[in-house]
């Protein structure tokens, strides 16, 4: 695309927001048409069930401070987002707890890019074996000598939790070696890690071939009453995508969200309350802008977190964040399966100064994609 072809910060704006609205009438339309086959379909009773199974629960958090706002000037001479994001953490790490959960909120206050899936019934069949098998088998490796640990990848002790697969810096173990060695040790766990791939490459649109290229993965042993802090997840020239998470042990999982890096006077920290198996999915800016933690006294017993860390699938970006200098990255999904539907939150300007001319050119393509969607949901009578 040449300057001549290039929109103009209005134009762009305004074909921003016509996404928008579209957006929003697509997921009128899909929650319509969920609802017919809700009420009318012959699985409405199991679908029922389901959904009573995993209820989803969204609470204010108030921190002990306020440290969980980013407020600090970053030295200039931090010129790259990976070190520029270490600055950042170091100044919103902060403990959290449960009393630190307050009144109950609606889930409109989530991030637009916090997704939640429901675990396939395959999943919940392996879960409970698969974790027990996995907590054996850490609690094994953490008994070791660290030269008699796995050589693909340590278990690391910090401050409470073990992470296996936690190589050093720079290094990545990708989901096609990694599941290799899980199918070695424990089979069973691989078994369920393999089952949420086929889910993950479903929702995203992925061959597992690439899914396996471009994914890291990781597994994590909270110890009892422990957890992590708030904290944003590196950044590198390679993971700047979604990352996944499936919380085993506890039946109950609560996941702390604060905007750390948002710029607006009326957001708060909030609580995400969620049960053992779901796939929870932090992307876009929920992935680059909200800090993340758990509530240090929340489980009485271990709990297993498998991570899937991807890469940004799309080569456009949807943002800017300029504490960190880098794009933000949102990766369109399925909305059929997330747990909740809900409208997008009005869109500020987030044009990005710094962003390649084909920017413009993706807004377009997307929004004519869109068009077709809505077009095919109107003769279908759901618009």
């Amino acid at each position: 695309m040449s300057d001549s072809d290039r929109l103009s910060r209005d134009e762009s704006i305004l074909l921003l927001n016509t996404v928008y609205n579209r957006v929003n009438r697509i997921c009128d339309g899909l929650t319509a048409l969920n609802e017919r086959k809700l009420k009318t379909g012959p699985e409405y009773r199991h679908r029922d069930k389901i959904k009573e199974s995993h209820p989803l629960a969204v609470y204010r958090l108030v921190p002990n401070s306020k440290k969980w706002k980013f407020d600090s000037r970053i030295p200039e001479e931090l010129k790259e987002p990976p070190e520029r994001l270490w600055c950042v953490k170091m100044n919103i790490r902060q403990n959290t707890y449960m009393e630190n959960g307050k009144e109950e909120l609606d889930e409109s206050y989530l991030p637009s890019s916090f997704r939640l899936w429901e675990p396939s019934t395959v999943a919940k069949s392996l879960i409970p074996n698969a974790c027990e098998e996995i907590k054996s088998f850490m609690a094994s490796e953490i008994a070791k000598p660290v030269h008699e640990r796995l050589p693909h990848g340590d278990a690391i002790d910090m401050h409470g939790f073990y992470l296996l697969f936690g190589t050093p810096a720079g290094v990545k173990i990708l989901y096609k070696d990694g599941i290799q060695i899980l199918r070695e040790h424990v089979p069973q766990t691989a078994v369920l890690c393999e089952e949420y791939a086929n889910m993950i490459c479903q929702l995203y649109h992925l061959p597992m071939k690439r899914f396996g290229d471009l994914t890291q993965l990781q597994i994590m042993r909270y110890e009892p009453k422990h957890a992590i802090w708030q904290h944003l997840d590196n950044i590198a020239r390679y993971d700047r995508g979604p990352i996944i998470t499936v919380s085993l042990g506890p039946k109950y999982v609560y996941y702390d969200l604060s905007p750390a890096l948002i710029h607006d006077e009326n957001a708060f920290p909030i609580r995400v309350k969620f049960q053992e198996g779901v796939m929870a999915a932090m992307d876009g800016v929920a992935r680059m802008q909200f800090s993340h933690g758990l509530p240090h006294d929340a489980f009485d017993e271990h709990k297993i977190s498998i991570l899937f860390k991807m890469d940004h699938i799309d080569v456009c970006a949807s943002g800017y964040v300029p504490e960190l200098r880098t794009e933000i990255y949102e990766t369109p999904i399925d909305p059929s399966q997330v747990i909740t539907t809900r409208k997008l939150p009005t869109p500020h300007s987030c044009v990005d100064p710094h962003a390649n001319c084909e920017m413009d050119s993706t807004f377009q393509k997307v929004h004519h994609r869109l068009q077709m969607v809505e077009s095919k949901l109107a003769v279908m009578g759901y618009m």
